[in-house]
């Protein structure tokens, strides 16, 4: 970043500190506590100043700074209240809108599939009534043709009863030869 390299050391000793003091809470807070405690330089012994830790702590970014670079919320610092960023405001509105636009979605679904439902059970219905009428049909047809069967039926037994006949015609021709 441009500073020497005695001094370079000094900021990782510092940033080390910033974030330790904000608990890892994320780079911003970290930076605003830098900018608000100029003056911690001259509580740090001469050994880490000089870039040296203690055992277990390293130099350079640790594990939570790879891990969150941006904070998700900020405390207020005059009533301890969490503030959310603006980001995230209004990724949390896309996620519901998008929730209601699914919940929107599937309510249209269901409500068409209960119309398709009804149309099918009408359709249904009708096919029944249909095949009622028809077997009604076939019904009566096979009656009224029973019907002219025994008609017909009663009408040759009467021709074929035995008639008796009172008079006779008869007719005689002559033939005559000129």
């Amino acid at each position: 970043m441009g500073f020497p390299p005695d001094k370079q050391a000094l900021l990782n000793v510092l940033r080390a500190r910033a974030l330790k003091v904000t608990k890892g809470a994320g780079l911003q807070p970290a930076m605003d506590w830098l900018i608000a405690h100029p003056g911690e330089l001259e509580d740090e012994p001469v050994g880490q100043t000089l870039g040296e830790r203690p055992a277990g702590e390293s130099i350079g970014s640790t594990s939570e700074d790879q891990d969150e670079q941006t904070a998700q919320s900020l405390q207020c610092n005059d009533c301890q209240k969490l503030l959310r960023d603006e980001l995230t405001e209004a990724k949390n509105q896309m996620e519901e809108k998008e929730m209601q636009k699914l919940l929107m979605a599937k309510k249209k679904e269901k409500e068409d599939d209960k119309i398709a439902k009804a149309k099918i059970k009408a359709q249904i219905e009708a096919d029944k009534k249909e095949r009622a009428a028809k077997r009604e049909a076939a019904k009566q047809a096979i009656q009224v043709q029973k019907q002219e069967e025994a008609a017909a039926e009663a009408a040759a037994a009467l021709a074929a009863s035995k008639k008796e006949y009172t008079e006779t015609r008869l007719q005689v021709r002559l033939l005559y030869t000129y």
